[in-house]
């Protein structure tokens, strides 16, 4: 604490040297220091607080933490210490108050950063009401923030953001059932992460939504991948437990028994045995899960033993106050109870009760839905159904329309954002060629001086003018792919929306299609058009860009990608590189009809080669490359000291091979 005190003091005394009479600094520093003492003194009590295991010694430490806060608050502080302040305050009131507490907090902290037009606090604010409003299960207002922290992130290229307001986003949309997004968020997310603690998070969030559209083979996968970056046992035992209940839904031959070992040897193993376990509600509740789960599995394969087991979970989460896993084992038991009415009976209500206290709905509506076909007077249980599940579709329903108008809006404020900065590029350019001319002009006047040095000055001229004329082209294409793929289709959707009846279901699900086809195609030409990500895991980013164009027509293979040390390969290069398979790949998919693409990728020394081959219906060669794509690709290589090379034929499929040494 005391190299933290002198180092702030430090800054603090340089900072106030530059504002301020020497007797001034002097009082300034020692009232900062004093101030971030308090600070630390209080970190250390939330610190302390957390890891308190009597829940009342826990809460008067928190309490201490919060005094010391807000008397720090009310004080005259450094901006850097006041939003250090303002987000332990956050913390500290979400442990302390209601949620509602710590949501006005969090949108005083909103407009702080707003007027200190500070986009990285304002970016870490809008993460906050994301969270925060997920937990208060107001799913929209928890899209919307969720959407702008993750756009304005990106903006202040903060990855760590990025990931966070993802991973929150997606676990929220996961949560509603919303699936399809939440699995876009996550895969929008993936790139942004740093840490194998990171992919991990993103990872289990693909998994579970796999498993929600019934795909259990790519939940298996997803999960198989995350116990690879698995470092603590806790976390181990946590996606063993979910890969067992994947193999259980796949059902194949062999899956349900593989199920019922996986989760035995989670049952027996020495973690969930020990007395870390006795003390930690957050392992009692992982065990109780492993059990539950091993109870259904035995249910379901005819074996004995389940009742105990759902009762064993039962007793443990009651330890805890868990009330929504307890409406999810009273449901199993009830489900397992069912040929005896009464007790099937007493069952359901108590998970129908413990998943309303919790606001489970779709817990609840599970309830509801048994007792409806078990209860001797079930008429109320069935209105009470028809009610809940009509009000959870309207949900779903506007929930999918809001969240797509908020990436709509994200989308045209970047294209707006791309034309303004293609606006700023053309005045560049300007400039730039009428710096060309006084450039040519001296190279005339230079003429007279020596030949040798009037050829440099041309060569250097001609290359330059090369580099505008392709900027130039660049602009020109993608204008003209926004208004040839995106202009036409957007009015025509706008004019379908104002003709139509939008509360028809076949009308409704018209215009989401037609939303859809334009979201994928503005994302195309956004990805197309991107900022290349590189360095030295680029081999991740080429991966993930062959990934994009594998299909159930084409396989496409990549050999020794993971081979090449990449941070010894130039950025202008990665990004040559990059471009070029990307244009094939476009131009693989749009014209040869091949079924199979090998690329291979080599490395001696400093000699870096590139090898594309496919199988496709190839092209006539006539000795030179045609103006478009290939020619563009072959002058980004060799504007980058590369050397580039294409053979194909009628009916021989393609071969590229580019090569830098």
């Amino acid at each position: 604490m005391r190299t933290y005190l002198w180092f702030f003091c430090l800054v603090m005394l340089l900072q106030s040297c530059a504002d301020s009479s020497t007797e001034e600094t002097l009082i300034v520093t020692e009232h900062e220091s004093q101030a971030y003492s308090r600070f630390l003194e209080a970190m250390e009590l939330k610190e302390k607080a957390k890891k308190d295991t009597i829940p009342e010694e826990a809460n008067r430490n928190f309490s201490k933490a919060w005094d010391l806060q807000t008397a720090l608050f009310k004080e005259e502080l450094h901006d850097t210490l006041k939003a250090k302040v303002y987000q332990q305050m956050i913390g500290l009131s979400r442990e302390l108050f209601l949620l509602d507490s710590t949501l006005a907090l969090t949108h005083g902290y909103e407009k702080m950063a707003m007027d200190k037009n500070d986009s990285t606090l304002l970016a870490d604010a809008y993460y906050r009401l994301s969270y925060y409003y997920s937990v208060a299960n107001a799913i929209n207002a928890s899209h919307k923030y969720g959407v702008k922290g993750i756009a304005l992130a990106k903006k202040i290229k903060d990855s760590s953001l990025v990931f966070k307001s993802a991973l929150t986003v997606a676990n929220m949309l996961r949560s509603h059932s919303l699936n399809r997004e939440a699995e876009k968020v996550a895969l929008e997310g993936l790139p942004y992460t740093r840490k194998d603690s990171e992919k991990l998070k993103l990872f289990n969030v693909l998994a579970t939504v796999s498993g929600a559209n019934k795909d259990y083979n790519e939940k298996i996968y997803w999960l198989n991948e995350a116990l690879k970056l698995a470092k603590e046992d806790k976390i181990r035992l946590i996606l063993q437990n979910n890969l067992a209940m994947g193999y259980f839904r796949r059902g194949e031959k062999g899956d349900k028994r593989k199920s019922m070992e996986i989760l035995e040897d989670i049952r027996t193993d020495s973690l969930y045995n020990s007395k870390v376990a006795l003390l930690s509600p957050k392992l009692r509740s992982d065990k109780a899960r492993a059990l539950a789960n091993l109870g259904y599995v035995k249910a379901d394969l005819g074996l004995e033993g389940s009742m105990a087991l759902y009762e064993e979970a039962r007793d443990l989460w009651s330890s805890i106050g868990a009330k929504d896993d307890l409406a999810s084992v009273y449901y199993r038991m009830a489900l397992y109870n069912r040929n005896d009415l009464v007790r099937a009976r007493e069952f359901a209500l108590k998970s129908l009760d413990y998943a309303r206290d919790t606001h489970m709905l779709e817990e609840e509506l599970d309830a509801l839905k048994l007792l409806v076909e078990i209860h001797p007077n079930p008429k109320a249980y069935a209105l009470q159904f028809q009610n809940l599940n009509d009000s959870l579709n309207r949900e779903v329903n506007n929930s999918q329309n809001l969240f797509g108008r908020y990436l709509y809006d994200v989308e045209r404020t970047r294209t707006e954002n791309n034309e303004l900065e293609a606006q700023a590029r053309e005045q560049q350019l300007k400039l730039e060629r009428s710096r060309m001319q006084n450039i040519a002009l001296t190279v005339g006047i230079a003429l007279l001086l020596g030949a040798g040095f009037q050829s440099y000055r041309l060569m250097r001229t001609r290359h330059l003018l090369q580099q505008s004329e392709e900027i130039r082209k660049t602009e020109s294409r993608i204008a003209k792919r926004i208004h040839d793929e995106l202009a036409n289709d957007l009015y025509n959707t706008m004019t379908f929306a104002e003709l139509n009846n939008l509360e028809k279901d076949t009308t409704k699900s018209t215009l989401l299609d037609n939303l859809e086809h334009l979201y994928q195609r503005t994302r195309d030409i956004s990805r197309d058009n991107a900022t290349v990500v590189t360095g030295k895991h680029f081999d991740e980013v080429l991966d993930h860009l062959i990934e994009q164009y594998q299909s159930g027509h084409t396989n496409i293979l990549a050999r020794g990608l993971n081979q090449i040390d990449w941070s010894k390969v130039e950025t202008h290069r990665q990004e040559a590189l990059y471009r070029s398979l990307q244009e094939l790949l476009v131009n693989m998919r749009k014209h040869s009809e091949a079924t199979l693409v090998v690329i291979t990728f080599t490395q001696q020394g400093k000699l870096l080669q590139v090898t594309y081959k496919d199988n496709g219906k190839g092209m006539k060669m006539n000795g030179q490359l045609e103006n478009g794509g290939l020619h563009n690709m072959k002058s980004r290589v060799t504007q980058t000291g590369g050397r580039f090379k294409l053979d194909s034929a009628e009916g021989k499929g393609v071969k590229v091979e580019v090569v830098y040494g």
